[in-house]
């Protein structure tokens, strides 16, 4: 029985799929080097041992024992980093069983972390990569005004755990309209506002309380508020400390100032996401030293708005000098994000801008640029290598590489496409 069972476990590895090579010592050689900080070596070499860079540049020694990938006339860019996405959260929206994204049952959530419900085999990873994405920020969806934590993952493995980078990386608030609820409290802005200031005075109280607590008298040691229970106060307790910086969606000029003021009042490390509305604050944002998760490139502009009021906005917070990143803010858009990108370049924004606003930028935004978002040596090798400028459309992913490993390109995408490409 025992050899019956060890013959059937060898035949199940051996029919197991196998996604992703094991990390090993390679050279990616001749291509145009985009380094993420406005570096450009061309034709340049990128060598990697192990998960790490080792050496980038024009004239460096190719070990003999690495493994070279050709990439002549290429593109070789660092891995794109989506800063804001539900990836691995939902698979088909209109089935509740697949969207795991919003828990729109209470007002208040900070302890949900995204990392509870990621599927990491999701069909849409793949689609990502083949974007030449290879990190996201994964976040609970906006619908309440304290929503939960974000967590931030590489885009290959077997398991969650395998592809966890930082969590919690962010706790997501929102200000805006999708935090209402129809004949409840709170229904109104204001009432946004008010949940999202209690709750952080009932934290702060519950860290004063922490700090007068000591092994003697533990019984002084709250657990927790009325409505918000020790593990909701150890999450906020975070972001109160500094120690979790709050993704705050705020679109609308009085939704941004809101957040503004909160962050201001509880000295909170913010980033605003899809503030649609900056153009009407630019100095306001600039002077909080905030941060940008920029989505929406490709949203239509309202009446009175001009044609190319979101095209621009990219430009307009670069001229302001106000940091900021592309985001999809989506699950199924991710792949879109360079081309969210060439589009504010086509109206005004430079394009080593929107390099950098695609790679090293979201690094430093979410705290992983010690690791990720530019080809330097002793980073994670995360690369991708292009047949062309990744701001042209036509462009396509060749090679992929994450964590040192080359990733197949495959995705359900394009399985669809060959298997129904051939019916006439």
């Amino acid at each position: 029985m025992k050899v019956r069972m060890l013959l059937f476990a060898g035949c199940l590895l051996i029919a197991a799929p196998t996604p992703f090579t094991f990390a090993e010592s390679i050279a990616v050689v001749g291509g145009r080097v985009v380094v993420g900080d406005g570096t450009v070596f061309d034709p340049g070499v990128v060598v990697i041992e192990g998960e790490r860079i080792v050496s980038v540049g024009s004239d460096i020694p190719i070990p003999d024992d690495v493994r070279e990938i050709d990439a002549k006339d290429a593109w070789i860019w660092p891995g794109m980093i989506d800063p804001y996405t539900t990836l691995g959260l939902v698979e088909v929206s209109a089935d509740r069983m697949t969207d795991d994204r919003n828990e729109s049952t209470e007002k208040i959530t900070p302890q949900l972390r995204a990392s509870d419900a990621i599927a990491a085999d999701s069909a849409l990873v793949a689609v990502a990569r083949n974007g030449g994405i290879t990190t996201v920020l994964v976040s609970p969806g906006t619908s309440n005004p304290i929503n939960g934590q974000a967590v931030v993952i590489n885009l290959q493995g077997r398991t969650v755990d395998d592809m966890v980078l930082k969590n919690p990386a962010a706790q997501v608030f929102s200000f805006g309209s999708n935090a209402k609820r129809k004949d409840a409290y709170p229904s109104t802005r204001m009432g946004i506002v008010a949940v999202i200031r209690q709750a952080l005075y009932d934290a702060q109280h519950f860290l004063d309380q922490q700090r007068e607590a000591d092994e003697q008298n533990p019984e002084k040691a709250k657990v927790g508020s009325q409505k918000c229970g020790s593990l909701c106060m150890e999450a906020l307790a975070g972001v109160l400390e500094g120690r979790v910086p709050v993704i705050a969606e705020a679109s609308e000029a009085q939704e941004i100032r809101a957040a503004l003021s909160v962050a201001e009042e509880f000295k909170l490390k913010m980033i605003l996401l899809n503030p649609d509305n900056a153009w009407k604050l630019l100095d306001e944002v600039k002077a909080s030293g905030i941060p940008v998760l920029l989505g929406g490139t490709f949203e239509v502009p309202t009446f009175g708005e001009s044609y190319d009021r979101y095209f621009r906005l990219a430009a307009d917070l670069w001229k302001a000098e106000i940091p900021f990143a592309f985001t999809s803010a989506s699950a199924h858009g991710v792949r879109t994000l360079p081309t969210q990108a060439a589009k504010s370049v086509a109206y005004g924004l430079p394009e080593e801008v929107a390099v950098s606003a695609l790679t090293q930028v979201p690094a430093q935004i979410l705290g992983i640029d010690q690791d990720l978002g530019t080809l330097s040596p002793g980073k994670i090798a995360n690369l991708a290598v292009w047949n062309g400028n990744p701001l042209q459309a036509a462009s396509k992913v060749e090679v992929l590489i994450i964590g040192g490993r080359e990733v197949p390109l495959h995705s359900r995408q394009e399985e669809l496409r060959d298997r129904f490409s051939e019916l006439k």
